[in-house]
């Protein structure tokens, strides 16, 4: 076993260290409920819509970006997904722009830019 909180570990993670972690801990535990989209649980996709909001509020972003203004964004588990909805959003945004459907036959080839540093998701994702 991987002790991840032990100060020895080579990538030390502090994981339920102090009472808000345990605390949290034993709440998800008690009332975990797999939140895979709306369907499964619409009261995880609730939740996520008011935590990206106190997101916004504390990044100080624009009202634009909350969800109760007709703007908001997600929660996703990794970065790759992440990615992966960003190019997405950005390619149906352009799509959109030019007045095309999904499948047009007009073909248009989309361009990513990224660095030669940058993680193997990025190029996944695009």
């Amino acid at each position: 076993m991987t002790h991840w909180s032990h100060p020895n570990f080579f990538a030390y993670f502090p994981c339920i260290t102090n009472d808000v972690a345990i605390a949290s801990d034993l709440f998800t535990s008690a009332f975990h409920n797999p939140g895979f989209d709306w369907h499964c649980s619409p009261a995880n996709t609730e939740l996520e819509t008011v935590i990206s909001d106190w997101i916004v509020k504390g990044l100080g972003l624009d009202d634009k970006f909350l969800f109760s203004s007709k703007g908001g964004g997600m929660v996703t588990n990794t970065i790759s997904d992440g990615l992966f909805c960003m190019v997405h959003n950005a390619k149906r945004k352009m799509m959109d722009e030019l007045n095309m459907k999904p499948n047009d036959p007009r073909q248009l080839k989309f361009i990513g830019y990224y660095t030669e540093f940058s993680h193997k998701c990025v190029e996944k994702a695009l």
